[in-house]
């Protein structure tokens, strides 16, 4: 599955088809969701050194981290409007951790494209 297959994917089941999930790029969209251990393809590489300038992978990982954090961040404060900001923060917390990441890849079977 290419990196815009997985995406797409990625982009339908969480409902990031439209503004302001639209606009991010699909290649850190993809950063999100990438295990440490993937062999990355190396015309992904050459992109990511294209558009950003380098494909360290603990910098890769720190990018995806923080798109993964803004995707959360922003679907709970659309569905919660009336939570405090600490109860926001402590789902944020439990839907970023590696765990509840891996079920989900695991549930719409997308492990093995990314390992």
């Amino acid at each position: 599955m290419s990196v815009k297959e997985f995406t797409s994917k990625i982009r339908e089941i969480l409902g990031l088809t439209e503004e302001p999930f639209s606009e991010i790029d699909d290649n850190l969209l993809f950063l999100a969701f990438v295990s440490k251990d993937a062999n990355l393809d190396p015309e992904f590489k050459d992109q990511m050194i294209k558009d950003y300038g380098f494909c360290d992978y603990e910098k890769l990982e720190f990018m995806g981290d923080a798109v993964l954090e803004i995707i959360i961040t922003i679907i709970i404060t659309s569905i919660h409007k009336d939570v405090k900001p600490s109860d926001m923060s402590d789902a944020r917390i439990a839907l970023t951790r590696n765990t509840t990441l891996y079920c989900f890849m695991n549930k719409y079977d997308l492990c093995s494209e990314i390992i």
